[in-house]
């Protein structure tokens, strides 16, 4: 099996069968052979055998990349070798990438869609994966013509592994006889190893909770079952069809969670009387393939959308969402970016071996960023050409613009303060990675609204401003927001600036700065943005962000060199357990924030009442002080010191002048030279008086 270049000499029509998989205790080697053979083309004579071809199933990594082309072909794991390249048949001259791919394609549109009923009834017939799997062949009245192949299939279960006989035909798949056992095919067609849902549901709990590392886990299996007398030849081949089992799984289980979820919001609308024709139209699709949550974006909502509310309950549930008229935002979400979760770039460009999965993700599309990024640049051209037709204010004058409350002056130290306010600034090196980092939209309660993959050096507006635009689209028209950024000043300045979105969607945004970074601004900065100084924040932080990056900081090795969708996927699991997790402990989070909020209102009364005034005149005081923060800074011109120090130099010269005055009256009445004493009594108390005024000046 060796390739051809590396063949030793006249060795041409040698073959040897391949390594077993797996040596069973007190059995043979097992080495599954398969029972059909391509047929051969008729430009080769129509021979039923080809010369010299031998097929073994299991030889190499990877299963079932032929099945996708032929049902009765070879698999892709299959030892294919053919003596002369005419023999080959022409689906072997495809390419890596596209067999991939329609293995992809296969288990997304196919396998996955007739799983979930089976996987369902398991479910419900084992008490959720309580009772354990019982593994025996079953007898099948099967009308097909072909007849179907025999598949003999290892399955791997906690403490042990056995063998089973399958005979997969068009009317009933192997993972659909495998399913129904309580196992999970490694392969859509042809499997050879069959996982335990019990095991891979262990090891989907465990990844989330830790590093995820297939490679460690497939070699502690196999120690594992050696030492149990299962000898495992090969640790490569257990470890890509366990991987590639464990993928699926988590793909049938996202898949079911999300069309078991759409049938109960179809119910929940239609017990409210609302969307009856919805819940209908929901039910008959139920197998169909879940699309992208942006697939259908509501419009004209009087609701938060069912997606905002599966996130979030608290946030957006309930049938009056509406908050009382002395509350300035109806709810409260922040912004942040973190540049860990980056992706090196593959050296050999094998970006396109990874295809997407048939899940939704929270993860706003790459299209849908590249739009606003054209989006941002039109408006800021726009912005630039209106300043530059406007006539501008003296440089020495500083001014509060159109729509803001800080002066100009105070949001240009802001700027210059934060890195995150320079969109040049490089955090990540584009050219070692593809990927430069995540921007995450949560609730007030920490959950995750959206995400965006950044892909620029730098923490560039466009990616909240795309998180901005999809938020808009699932809320109602008159819902406020409270928005918490680390540079929230920067962000409504640019948008009132360069009028990113229209003035009715910027009225509806109030916007403040996380407390982590809010002591960075400049005080009259924090007068108005500081969420503890700002009507409607109450005790929101901003910081759910940073929790959310601790959370997935397991995921930054791994990640590092997985592929792009990959990579998206195990971003999209980890952040649904952390928003399950989170839904069970509402409770306690409730309760937590319910006794620290009245511990901070009882000290906050109990120093109101010990300053000794009242709330009125405080309110007043601190109104006079905004005010008073708010009023624009005369500038200063950079030839204001010159002419200072011109001043300084002139009166010093005055004085000497003065002084000389002074010492010659002086030396004309020691000699006695005075003629009129009163006139000269005038003059010296004049001399005196000026040179005081000097120097008082000085």
């Amino acid at each position: 099996m060796v390739p051809v270049q590396r063949r030793l000499r006249n060795t041409a029509k040698l073959s040897l069968p391949p390594a077993p998989v797996l040596v069973l205790p007190g059995r043979q080697c097992f080495v599954q052979h398969s029972h059909s053979v391509q047929p051969s083309r008729p430009e080769d004579g129509g021979d039923a055998q080809d010369r010299g071809r031998h097929v073994y199933d299991n030889a190499t990594t990877d299963d079932d990349p032929y099945a996708n082309f032929d049902d009765a072909g070879p698999s892709f794991s299959d030892a294919v070798y053919f003596p002369n390249d005419h023999d080959a048949p022409e689906v072997t001259r495809l390419s890596n990438r596209q067999k991939k791919l329609n293995q992809w394609r296969r288990w997304s549109t196919e396998v996955i869609p007739s799983l979930v009923p089976l996987f369902r009834a398991y479910l419900r017939d084992t008490s959720n994966l309580r009772i354990p799997a019982v593994l025996r062949s079953r007898d099948r009245n099967c009308s097909c013509v072909s007849g179907g192949r025999t598949l003999q299939v290892t399955c791997v279960l906690f403490d042990r592994v056995e063998q089973i006989q399958l005979r997969a035909c068009a009317c009933s798949s192997a993972p659909s006889q495998l399913m129904s056992m309580g196992l999970f095919a490694c392969a859509p067609i042809a499997p050879s190893l069959a996982v335990d849902l019990r095991l891979l549901h262990f090891v989907k709990t465990l990844f989330v909770r830790l590093t995820p590392n297939t490679t460690a886990w497939c070699e502690a299996l196999a120690v594992f079952l050696q030492e149990c007398g299962y000898g495992l030849t090969t640790q490569n081949n257990l470890r890509r069809r366990f991987s590639n089992a464990y993928h699926w799984y988590c793909v049938l289980v996202m898949h079911n969670y999300d069309l078991v979820s759409g049938i109960i919001n179809a119910s929940r609308l239609q017990s409210s009387g609302n969307q009856a024709e919805d819940s209908d139209r929901a039910l008959e699709e139920e197998d169909k393939p879940v699309p992208h949550e942006d697939a259908n974006i509501p419009r004209g909502l009087q609701h938060p959308s069912d997606y905002l509310h599966s996130r979030c309950p608290l946030c957006f549930g309930g049938a009056n969402w509406r908050k009382e008229r002395d509350q300035l935002v109806d709810f409260i979400i922040c912004i942040d970016a973190c540049f860990t979760q980056k992706r090196s770039k593959n050296p050999q460009g094998a970006e396109g071996h990874d295809p997407p999965n048939p899940t939704k993700s929270v993860f706003i599309p790459s299209e849908t960023v590249v739009q606003m990024e054209a989006h941002t640049e039109r408006c800021r051209s726009k912005g630039k050409e209106r300043g530059r037709r406007a006539s501008r204010p003296s440089e020495e004058d500083d001014r509060v613009e159109e729509g803001m409350q800080v002066p100009v002056s105070v949001l240009d130290s802001c700027g210059d303060s934060f890195i995150a306010a320079d969109e040049k600034r490089e955090k990540a090196s584009t050219n070692f990675f593809a990927d430069t980092g995540l921007m995450a939209l949560l609730c007030r309660h920490d959950h995750v609204l959206w995400l965006v993959n950044m892909t620029s050096a730098g923490e560039k507006q466009h990616y909240a401003l795309a998180l901005i635009q999809r938020l808009t689209e699932h809320i109602p028209d008159d819902m406020s927001v409270g928005l918490l950024y680390d540079i929230g000043c920067q962000l409504e300045r640019s948008w009132h600036k360069f009028k990113f979105f229209d003035n009715s969607i910027l009225s509806r945004f109030h916007f403040a700065i996380s407390v982590f970074h809010a002591y960075g601004h400049q005080w009259p900065c924090q007068v108005v943005y500081h969420p503890r100084k700002r009507k409607g924040f109450g005790l929101s932080d901003g910081e759910g962000c940073k929790q959310l990056w601790s959370a997935l900081k397991p995921l930054i090795g791994p990640l590092r060199v997985s592929g792009h969708h990959q990579r998206l996927f195990v971003l999209d699991l980890q952040v649904r357990h952390l928003n399950t997790k989170s839904l069970q402990a509402y409770g306690n989070w409730l309760s937590r924030r319910w006794t620290n909020c009245q511990s901070w209102k009882r000290q906050a009364i109990s120093r109101l009442w010990s300053c000794g005034s009242s709330e009125e005149t405080l309110q007043a005081e601190w109104a006079a002080q905004v005010a008073h923060q708010m009023r624009p800074v005369p500038r200063q011109s950079k030839k204001k010191g010159d002419e200072e120090i011109t001043k300084i130099l002139e009166l010093e010269k005055l004085v000497v002048v003065h002084t000389q005055t002074v010492r010659t009256l002086e030396l004309q009445f020691i000699a006695n030279r005075i003629h009129d004493l009163e006139n000269f009594q005038i003059e010296i108390a004049d001399a005196h008086t000026q040179h005081s005024k000097l120097a008082e000046t000085l």
